[in-house]
């Protein structure tokens, strides 16, 4: 999916994305699949990345922006490699967003995307 296809996802999800939030989201897509050749972080082919893993992220936010106003604390139990906790994250810099997995491997990874409202823990739930 090129930029200006998420782009416009985005914004029929009535979400408003900076060049730099999707030069971010640019970035962990490049990491993801570079670390995927030793890693094994998603089985997600490269070409469905933004719409599987971005996108299907992102609605995530939609539907919790739209019920609840106000500040936001996520929690996202079980991330894996960062989905939906990074894409929240970058989207909606405004929001605290927790993840935790009891995978040491995918938060190596995840832990190399810090962002500022982003907590990564390893813990068992």
């Amino acid at each position: 999916m090129e930029r200006n296809a998420f782009k416009k996802a985005c914004d029929q999800l009535e979400i408003s994305l900076s060049e730099e939030q999707v030069s971010s989201f640019e970035a962990f897509e490049t990491a993801l699949y570079e670390w995927n050749v030793s890693k094994n972080l998603t089985r997600i082919p490269k070409e469905d990345c933004w719409l599987m893993h971005f996108v299907d992220s992102l609605l995530v936010g939609h539907v919790i922006k739209k019920q609840c106003p106000g500040a936001i604390s996520i929690l996202d139990i079980g991330t894996g490699a960062g989905f939906p906790a990074w894409p929240l994250a970058c989207a909606f810099p405004d929001w605290e967003v927790f993840a935790i997995d009891s995978n040491g491997k995918m938060l190596d990874f995840l832990k190399t995307r810090p962002l500022k409202n982003l907590s990564v823990r390893q813990l068992r739930a």
